[in-house]
């Protein structure tokens, strides 16, 4: 295996570009769908960052700061959308509506859009000129020996925590963890077949890895419309039965998501 693999570069290229033309649309007109590109478009660089500094043995390489702000902004960005789609879910289950709580929600979104239009703006081509250079340079000239061992090791160090997690003891914390790591496997996966290299896994765990990273993501987008609207309600000098109505449906649904995170989560660690 002595032969480079000078395609390595290739899907990080494009991944930039995606992020670029994703900073274009929103530095026009903010909206979600362009913001969870470029959200995407940054999660992967900065797993591509960690495998590139990994390769060349070297300290890690680390997003811009301006782009762990704006990472921030999309990120926020993602979670009050979730919460948008949330509550119009359970008030159209409920037939319900909470006229104060949508007012509240709408403002929020106005402000939080505005800022973080105004933080597209500040970026810079200098602002990450610079790692784009590095990403580059660190991708030459790899060896498919050496990127199937340090990708491998990259996979099993995320794979460390999972291995020993219970679904049934875990805290909103914890399972964030096992979502991210999940999101980091899946792109370090892809970053090989990218080039060639056999996946790790067979595509039975694929499928296992896929359908738990969807039930921690509805869980997650329920529990965070159910902290925000509880929120809300504490502000509130009288709560209203509607409130009360909303609160225990989505109590409800948000323990049935996780009971079924955690059954596929331990299906998933007997086989690893």
């Amino acid at each position: 295996m002595s032969q480079t693999l000078p395609s390595i570069f290739a899907i990080c290229d494009k991944q930039y570009q995606r992020l670029e033309e994703a900073l274009l649309a929103v530095g026009k007109l903010y909206k979600s769908k362009r913001a969870a590109e470029a959200e995407e478009a940054l999660l992967f660089l900065e797993i591509y960052a960690a495998l590139v500094g990994r390769l060349r043995q070297r300290e890690e390489l680390h997003l811009p700061d301006a782009f762990k702000r704006l990472q921030r902004y999309f990120r926020r960005t993602r979670h009050l959308k979730a919460i948008e789609n949330q509550y119009a879910h359970f008030g159209k289950a409920l037939a319900l509506r909470l006229p104060s709580y949508a007012q509240a929600l709408e403002k929020e979104k106005l402000s939080l859009y505005a800022e973080a239009f105004e933080e597209v703006h500040t970026l810079t081509p200098a602002a990450h000129a610079a790692f784009y250079k590095a990403l580059h340079k660190g991708s030459k000239a790899v060896e498919p020996l050496t990127l199937h061992q340090t990708s491998q090791a990259l996979v099993e160090e995320e794979l460390a925590f999972i291995r020993f997690c219970d679904g049934d003891l875990l805290d909103a914390p914890q399972w964030r963890q096992v979502y991210e790591a999940l999101q980091r496997v899946v792109v370090l996966e892809n970053i090989r077949l990218s080039v060639g290299l056999e996946s790790i896994f067979l595509p039975e765990m694929h499928q296992r890895f896929t359908e738990l990273l969807v039930a921690i993501r509805h869980w997650f987008e329920v529990q965070l419309f159910l902290q925000h609207l509880s929120y809300f309600v504490s502000m509130e000098e009288q709560t209203q039965e509607a409130y009360r109505t909303f609160l225990a449906k989505v109590r409800a649904r948000r323990k049935a998501q996780v009971a079924h995170s955690a059954s596929l989560l331990k299906a998933i660690t007997k086989c690893l």
